[in-house]
């Protein structure tokens, strides 16, 4: 059985640490990408980016994540 280390280093070489903290905080308060998208104000299509490793989240949206939802800004950047 795979250790918790294993599943997040495999989940590190295809997303970002910030990435990941971004789905996780999408999904713990249970959110569609659309919906976070809205909340945040960016598209959707720029939020799957983010998740992905794709786009950096970037300091102002870090910010905008921290004030909705209370996690601190600098774990996004």
């Amino acid at each position: 059985m795979p250790i918790v280390e294993d599943i997040f280093a495999s989940i590190e070489k295809k997303y970002t640490k910030a990435g990941v903290l971004l789905r996780g905080t999408r999904h713990r308060e249970g959110l569609t990408q659309t919906e976070m998208a809205k909340k945040i104000n960016v598209t959707q299509a720029d939020l799957s980016k983010m998740e992905s490793g794709k786009r950096p989240i970037g300091k102002i949206i870090a910010k905008r994540i921290e004030k909705m939802f209370g996690v601190n800004y600098r774990y996004f950047l």
